[in-house]
């Protein structure tokens, strides 16, 4: 009877890992006609999840609130990449109580990838599931993530289905309107966008090198909801500031006035200091409409009265969809 009672708990523990096994193949490549088409402010093309809507706004493919898959583009390697994902796997564990299903390493277009699966966890009070596949090589990466109810296994595949179905097209222009919450005139400035990372629009010199990693001139304009009124805006900007100023940045000078840039009010702030030894000048713009709020910020390591001087003109163009 014994025997019995261990080979039946030997059978359900190889029944759960047969319904969490994704089955990725080592070696995966993708037909570039198979439907896919561009997740707006990246070069990476996909199928749709079936049964999915986009939200262009919040940059996303949902089914509902707690069943959506979004992707992000990343200029570092996937080598480092990889690393900052298993940090963020183990906040996930720590914050959720979620645990790991199924990891898999595998070879995705010739490029490095890995897709993991983990569940057991709750979000408020839904008990879900995620999958993260990532992809890449010494020149770039891309990052998917798709979250889902426990249970819902044609959600589960339908986001697998579109993962596998990602290819990265560099030559292809980038959609930005349908997802932007402005407009801004970056014309003869030098500047050109590079990157989108969610909610954030990053611009470097001509387009080029990785804006996530600091110590270059860049501007990087977000997008956030809507606050309830003049008094919270000026509250968030003054955190804004101070995060700013207190950080790893060793603050020197610090001024800061309340602006009115293409009918909109808000706040800016000039803020020189050392970062690193190196000097530093950061401008800082928040301005608000009844529909959403829009943050600014221009760090100057070089030139950098030229160079603030330049991003106060492009701020100034700045407007409010």
């Amino acid at each position: 009877m014994k025997r019995f009672a261990v080979f039946c708990l030997v059978c359900a523990g190889c029944g759960a890992h047969a319904r969490h096994d994704l089955g990725v193949r080592q070696v995966v490549t993708v037909s570039r006609d198979s439907g896919q088409v561009q997740f707006y402010g990246t070069h990476l093309f996909m199928m749709p999840p079936k049964g999915f809507l986009f939200y262009p706004k919040s940059d996303v493919w949902a089914r509902d609130p707690d069943t959506y898959m979004t992707a992000e583009e990343v200029r570092h390697s996937y080598n480092d990449l990889s690393y900052e994902m298993k940090i963020e796997y183990n906040g996930s564990i720590r914050q959720w109580g979620f645990r790991v299903y199924y990891s898999h390493d595998f070879t995705f277009q010739n490029d490095s990838a890995n897709i993991t699966y983990a569940g057991g966890g709750t979000v408020a009070g839904q008990p879900i599931e995620r999958m993260w596949m990532i992809f890449g090589s010494d020149s770039g990466s891309a990052k998917i993530y798709g979250q889902f109810k426990v249970g819902h296994n044609e959600d589960r595949a339908a986001i697998l289905r579109a993962m596998l179905s990602c290819y990265k097209d560099t030559l292809a222009p980038v959609p930005l309107s349908e997802i932007q919450l402005f407009d801004v005139n970056m014309l003869q400035t030098g500047f050109a966008f590079n990157l989108q990372s969610y909610e954030s629009f990053h611009y470097t010199i001509g387009g080029k090198g990785d804006p996530t990693r600091g110590g270059n001139d860049m501007i990087t304009i977000w997008q956030i909801p809507r606050h309830r009124n003049d008094e919270t805006l000026q509250v968030q900007f003054h955190s804004l500031v101070e995060r700013f100023s207190t950080g790893s940045l060793h603050s020197e000078t610090l001024d800061q006035k309340q602006v009115r840039i293409g009918g909109e009010d808000g706040y800016d702030a000039t803020i020189t200091g050392t970062l690193g030894g190196k000097a530093l000048t950061y401008y800082l713009v928040m301005l608000q409409n009844e529909r959403e709020t829009i943050g600014f910020s221009g760090s100057a390591f070089d030139n950098q009265e030229l160079r603030l001087q330049q991003y106060q003109q492009i701020a100034r163009t700045l407007r409010l969809k």
